[in-house]
Parts: C-alpha cells; sequence; structure tokens
C-alpha cells in the first residue's frame, strides 16, 4: 500500500496524468470522431504514452546502479583510451568481449562523456534508441492510403509495443548489451523489405540497403546470424528467383567487405578466440544424462515467453482467412500469374518478421543452455514475433477499412484495450513505487567507485566496477566474470598474466553490496583483512593482512 512518503512523487504523477487525459479530450474534440472507440483510443493514448514512457524513463534512470551494464560499456569505452577490443589467452586485460564488435563500436560515443553515470545513461539511450527504431517505423508506416489509413490504431500499437519490452526477455532494450543494437539493425533490415512490400520487384538498392542493416546485425551479435539467410529465403518466397539473386548477391559483396574491414582492423586470432572459441567451449547448464530433459524445459520456457503472442498471432490469422482474400488483377499471356504460395506472401508481409522469429529460435535456446545464458537470449523472436503481430493487426486493419468492416475493426480495437498486450496494466500503485525508488542518479556504485580512484590512482582494484577505473585513471583492469568465462572454457588466466593488469599500487580490494560472488579474491590470497572505508558505504573491501 501506499504510504506517506509516496504522496509528493504521487501527486505529481497525478498531475501529470490529469493533463495527459485532458489533452487526450481535446485531440477528441478537435478531431470529431464519430466511432466510440476510436473516441476513447484517442482519450487514452496520451495518458497511456505518458505511462509507458514513465516505465521506460525508470529503467534507463536505474541502468547506472548495474554493474553489469558498466562492465559491458567498458571494453567500448577502452577503444577511446587506446586498448584493443580482443586480447588473446595470454595477455591484455581480460573482460567480457564473447560478442562481434559492432555493439562496441555503436556504444563508444558514450566514452566522450565526463564519468561513468553519463556514459551508462548515454549507452542506455543508444541501444533504447535502435532497439525502437524499426518498430516505430513499422507502426507509422502508410497503412493504406485517405481514409484507409489508421494512424489511432498505429499509435497505440506503439505504445503497446513498448509495454512489451518492459516484460521477460525484451528488457535488453534498457540495458547495455550486445542485444539492443543487433535487433535494432536486423529490425531495420526487415523494415528496408518491409516498406517495399506493394512492389512486384524490389530493386538492387533496396536488398543491399537491408543487406547492409542484416550484416551490422551479425556483427553486433553472432545469434542474430539467421537474418542473412531469412532476406535471401524470403526475397525467393515472395518476389521470386531474381529477387532471391539480388539479395543473395548484395549479402555475399557486404558481408564479405565488412568481414574484410573489422578483421584488418580488429585481427583475426584474438578476434576468433574470444567470440568463436570461448563461447563454443563454455560448458552446457544440462550435460549427459540430463541434455534431452534440459532442451526440453528451455523450449517450454522459450514458449511461455512466446505464448500469448503466438495464440493472438493466430487468432487474427483465423479470423481474417474467414473473409474474401484481396483481390489481384487478372493474369495476362504477356505476364502469368505468380504461383498461389508467392502471392500468398506478397499478400502477408508479416511473414517476414514471422519467419525471422522462427529463425532466431534454435539459436535463443542454445545460447540459453549455456552456463551464463539468461533470459535475454529469447530476445530476438520475441522481438519479431512482436513486429510480426502488429504487421498483421495493421494490414487486417487496411484491409477491413477497404471493404468497409468497420465492425470487425472495431472488435480488433476493443481486444487490443483488453488482451495482455494493453498498457492499461502497466496503471497502478507499482508505478508509484517505482518512481520513489529513484534515489539521486549520481549516488550509485560506479560513481562511488570512479570519485574514491580519483583521489587514490593506481591504488584499488574493483573486480565488478571496470568502467569506474578506466574513466578515473584511463587504465583498464581484469573484469571478474571475464575471468570466470576463460576458467570455464579451459583457459584459466595465470598468476603473472593477472597481476599485470591490475593496479601497480595495489592497496585495496573492493566489492560492491551486490555483487556476484568474490571469485577474484583466489589471486589476492594476501587481501584478508576486511577494512571499511567511508567514501563507499556498503562495500566489501580487502587490504593486506
Amino acid at each position: 500500500m501506499l504510504s506517506v512518503e509516496h504522496l509528493p512523487r504521487f501527486g505529481l504523477s497525478l498531475v501529470i496524468l490529469v493533463a495527459a487525459l485532458a489533452l487526450g479530450a481535446w485531440l477528441c474534440r478537435r478531431n470529431a470522431l464519430r466511432d466510440p472507440v476510436d473516441r476513447l483510443l484517442c482519450f487514452l493514448c496520451p495518458s497511456l504514452t505518458c505511462v509507458v514512457l514513465t516505465w521506460c524513463a525508470i529503467g534507463i534512470l536505474k541502468s547506472p546502479s548495474s554493474d553489469w551494464n558498466a562492465d559491458r560499456l567498458a571494453p567500448a569505452v577502452s577503444l577511446l583510451h587506446g586498448y584493443k577490443l580482443y586480447y588473446g589467452p595470454s595477455h591484455g586485460p581480460v573482460l567480457n568481449t564473447i560478442y562481434t564488435p559492432m555493439s562496441s563500436v555503436v556504444f563508444m560515443p558514450a566514452g566522450l562523456t565526463s564519468s561513468p553515470t553519463l556514459a551508462i545513461l548515454t549507452a542506455v539511450v543508444i541501444g533504447f534508441l535502435l532497439f525502437f527504431l524499426p518498430i516505430l517505423l513499422l507502426c507509422s508506416s502508410a497503412q493504406g492510403a485517405g481514409k484507409n489509413r489508421s494512424p489511432l490504431l498505429g499509435i497505440y500499437l506503439l505504445v503497446s509495443a513498448c509495454h512489451l519490452t518492459l516484460r521477460g526477455g525484451l528488457g535488453v532494450a534498457f540495458t547495455v548489451h550486445a542485444d539492443s543494437p543487433a535487433l535494432g539493425f536486423a529490425g531495420l533490415a526487415c523494415m528496408v523489405v518491409y516498406l517495399k512490400r506493394g512492389l512486384p520487384d524490389p530493386s538492387i538498392g533496396t536488398w543491399t540497403l537491408a543487406a547492409l542493416f542484416a550484416t551490422l546485425s551479425v556483427w553486433s551479435k553472432q545469434t542474430l546470424a539467421p537474418i542473412v539467410l531469412v532476406l535471401p529465403l524470403w526475397a525467393f518466397l515472395a518476389h521470386g528467383p531474381r529477387a532471391a539473386a539480388r539479395s543473395c548477391g548484395a549479402t555475399a559483396i557486404v558481408l564479405t567487405a565488412a568481414t574484410i574491414l573489422f578483421r584488418q582492423i580488429f585481427g583475426k586470432g584474438s578476434f576468433l578466440f574470444n567470440t568463436i572459441r570461448l563461447p563454443k567451449l563454455h560448458p552446457w547448464v544440462y550435460v549427459k544424462p540430463d541434455t534431452f530433459k534440459g532442451f526440453l524445459l528451455l523450449i517450454l520456457e522459450l514458449g511461455t515467453y512466446c505464448l500469448p503472442m503466438i495464440l493472438l498471432g493466430l487468432i487474427a490469422l483465423y479470423l481474417r482467412r474467414r473473409l474474401p482474400s484481396k483481390p489481384r488483377a487478372e493474369s495476362t499471356d504477356e505476364q502469368p500469374s505468380p504461383r498461389p504460395w508467392r502471392t500468398w506472401f506478397q499478400d502477408n508481409p508479416w511473414s517476414l518478421f514471422a519467419l525471422t522469429a522462427l529463425a532466431t529460435a534454435p539459436l535463443a535456446v542454445l545460447g540459453r543452455i549455456k552456463v551464463g545464458g539468461a533470459p535475454n537470449n529469447y530476445a530476438p523472436p520475441l522481438y519479431f514475433l512482436a513486429m510480426a503481430i502488429c504487421a498483421i493487426l495493421l494490414e487486417w486493419h487496411e484491409r477491413n477499412r477497404e471493404r468497409e468492416l468497420l465492425g470487425l475493426n472495431r472488435g480488433i480495437k476493443v481486444a487490443l484495450l483488453t488482451s495482455f498486450l494493453s498498457p492499461l496494466t502497466l496503471m497502478n500503485d507499482q508505478l508509484i513505487r517505482e518512481i520513489d525508488s529513484i534515489g539521486p542518479v549520481l549516488a550509485n556504485q560506479q560513481e562511488l567507485a570512479y570519485q574514491y580512484s580519483k583521489k587514490n590512482p593506481e591504488q584499488v582494484y574493483y573486480p565488478w566496477n571496470t568502467l569506474s577505473t578506466l574513466m578515473a585513471e584511463g587504465r583498464l583492469y581484469h573484469f571478474e566474470y571475464g575471468l570466470l568465462d576463460r576458467e570455464l572454457a579451459g583457459y584459466p588466466v595465470s598468476d603473472a598474466h593477472f597481476r599485470s593488469f591490475v593496479p601497480s599500487k595495489l592497496r585495496q580490494v573492493c566489492f560492491p553490496p551486490n555483487r556476484q560472488g568474490e571469485w577474484t579474491m583466489k589471486y589476492l590470497k594476501e587481501f584478508t583483512r576486511r577494512v571499511d572505508i567511508k567514501e563507499l558505504p556498503g562495500w566489501i573491501c580487502y587490504e593486506r593482512q
């Protein structure tokens, strides 16, 4: 229940919500909508947008408190300090650099800021914008012409998609992670093709631009590799062998050029060691004789995340099939009619997103079943499943308006308002609690470690806060989970290698209150005396005995 201390922020939130409702009422009067459901949507959209954006802002503002955000950003920032992104098994600072380099390149501008907090906030905003850009393009794309357009439904679906990202594996939109640029680029690759859906044969420029975004996606995270196969496959299914050849040729050229470029910049041996060999050697969560059981459990877990959206999509498809298909021009002798299945893919361009979701599902399960795998591995199929549903509903709404089936469209909107996708479910007292839980943005462990390191340069080692010392001293030290990654893959770091990339005047080793472990202490056995440091309240710190 709400308590007295919640009242100030509750009051502010209430004022903003009332203002949004007033804006909705003004929009209703100005647009003079006749349909009651459209009037309700118009009235609710400003307030629901306000609520969803508030939840998104909460996720962004809380991001500096995550050690993982800081440590995933450290490799990108280190490039600005003259470090390499990838090092071999016996040299260089050991980080968690198991992803392809584009994700670090995307986040590099964050390193131009003046503190770890600002750097993390900047990186999260970059990832957030990349993540949502394809969804924004999809929901704002012209659905029909003139009276067949539905800007209200597009806005509501955009807000619902934002709401969906607050759930499960799609929470990567608010973290510093390879997933957000990888999904953003893959989504843009699909959108380039989707926006040309009315053309019988998209141009070579379309396929080249799609191939460029697909290549950037794969070079952001390896598990998005199916996107470079999905585009030529869908080109063949929807437009025939000529379009497939164009797509294959463009993809081959762009992917080869990018591979040569990245290999020239980041090297070959160290890159392959970090991005291919290490992940490959990480053990499975379930080993024999429980391997089958593990895969079954993980597939069921994936189904739990995806099932509601799959059911919604199947219901929409079933209802669409009950209606007559879109009329097509009769073929002539000079222009034979396309094959039925090709006609179906041309009439249902949402199938591009659905095919991508299906293609990324196997690698999602494989990524989850590795030690260290988390639900974020389900983000690719969830992301494209969400885009497929948005496209289905928008296309269906357009065709219904062409046939003047206004009652059916009214039913679609009512179903959306009452389904699990509805942002109405976010309007609860938990929102006020989350707002109230946000303390001063600069009061986080990254900033505390940064300020303490500036006062004590090259004397303090934070195994879980490498970004802080990098920005304070310009030096990059080992990240604890990176060391564990090496151990799990059978490449333990030697004591000499470890000592080469810790502070030269090491006096204290400090772990934040929410640390995941103190595994690094196996290398620092002489640091056994526990000390309290005033500038680091609640931290676990050690000095030499």
